[in-house]
């Protein structure tokens, strides 16, 4: 920048002012890309689902049906009134599910996130009996069917998730170390320590 007359009476050239001035405003997008990263990293450390390691495919099966066995077990008057139901008050089913869900993740915060994007979807269908006028003839069953259809609704929702997000490995039989297992096509991808036949 060429230097101006008006430098001569001021303490600083006005240059030296401007400078400041964009230093100033880049510590501002500065602070607010940190922000922004932190908020990232957030949102991605709850957006990666974790590994699910087990031995074999019928351990894997039966610690899904085990899931499925707490969340039935735990959904009842006491842990959810059907009057809450009802009002769509479901902040407990939240908790209910996690808990049964992390049987299966043995992790907490992607497990806790999922379970109340879950109870989201089960409040998103209460409202729709209610926006279709369904409401009350789906509340006129006795409470072991409302119970009943809840929890089917949890548990298609488990398997979506259990199919479609989840990764998983499987001990290799040989060398005991973990594999990548593929659970749309029951295959368990080939281990380094298998070597071809010559």
């Amino acid at each position: 920048m060429e230097p101006q007359i008006i430098d001569f009476y001021n303490e600083m050239p006005h240059s030296v002012n401007v400078i400041n001035k964009l230093n100033e405003e880049f510590n501002e997008l500065q602070n607010s890309y940190e922000i922004m990263k932190k908020k990232l990293k957030k949102y991605e450390m709850h957006s990666i689902p974790p590994i699910v390691y087990f031995n074999n495919r019928e351990e894997l099966d039966s610690i899904i049906i085990n899931c499925k066995e707490i969340i039935k077990n735990n959904l009842n008057e006491g842990e959810i009134p059907i009057g809450n139901i009802k009002h769509g008050h479901l902040t407990n089913l939240g908790y209910i599910i996690s808990k049964g869900f992390k049987i299966i993740t043995k992790e907490d915060k992607w497990s806790w996130y999922k379970s109340f994007d879950i109870m989201q979807n089960i409040e998103y269908f209460i409202d729709g009996l209610r926006v279709s006028n369904l409401d009350n003839q789906f509340f006129y069953n006795d409470d072991e069917f409302i119970y009943d259809t809840i929890h089917k609704l949890i548990c298609l929702y488990i398997d979506h998730i259990c199919d479609d997000e989840l990764n998983y490995c499987i001990k290799c039989k040989k060398c005991n170390k973990n594999v990548t297992y593929n659970l749309d096509d029951d295959i368990i991808d080939e281990c380094i320590c298998e070597e071809p036949d010559t």
